[in-house]
């Protein structure tokens, strides 16, 4: 607490440099720079969706999740999205024939118009002192076709509590 406003606490970083752990999907890659991992990407994820359950966050009555979500190749207006306790609490399209340029970062001949979006999201969740205290976060999208010609990942998972 800063002057009466409490401020938020970082209670997880996941970076995907290392293993990650607890995923449904745990594969990681890189796009474009080796140093930088992401759960997922090119040739990894494509429809359907990855998920963890982080346990024993402080007590708090907001939660905020920031991530980033990479957009890879030809999505054709599908949609991104992000679930809190399985609940969708963010979403974003995109459609890689509207745009008129990108540059090729990695994947397929498709040029990555949308690749690095940031997720930002405020929401009420309540855990008390000794109480057990759970979040389950799920990244996901609606693509169709196989992850060689379209895919995601996401990156720099944060989660703070207040």
């Amino acid at each position: 607490n800063f002057m009466g406003v409490p401020q938020w606490l970082l209670a997880v970083h996941e970076d995907f440099n290392l293993e990650p752990v607890g995923w449904s999907n745990h594969t990681t890659s890189s796009c474009g720079n080796e140093m930088k991992k992401m759960l997922g990407g090119f040739g990894q994820f494509s429809g359907g969706e990855t998920h963890k359950t982080y346990r024993g966050l402080p007590p708090h009555n907001q939660i905020r999740v920031k991530a980033t979500y990479h957009f890879i190749d030809s999505w054709a207006g599908e949609t991104a999205y992000a679930k809190l306790d399985h609940k969708v609490i963010w979403t974003d399209s995109h459609d890689q024939q509207t745009s008129k340029v990108g540059v090729q970062i990695c994947g397929s001949p498709a040029p990555e118009s949308k690749f690095a979006v940031p997720i930002d999201v405020v929401i009420p969740h309540m855990c008390e002192e000794g109480g057990p205290c759970s979040l389950t976060v799920h990244f996901g999208s609606t693509l169709t076709l196989p992850p060689t010609e379209q895919s995601w990942g996401v990156s720099d998972v944060q989660i703070f509590v207040r």
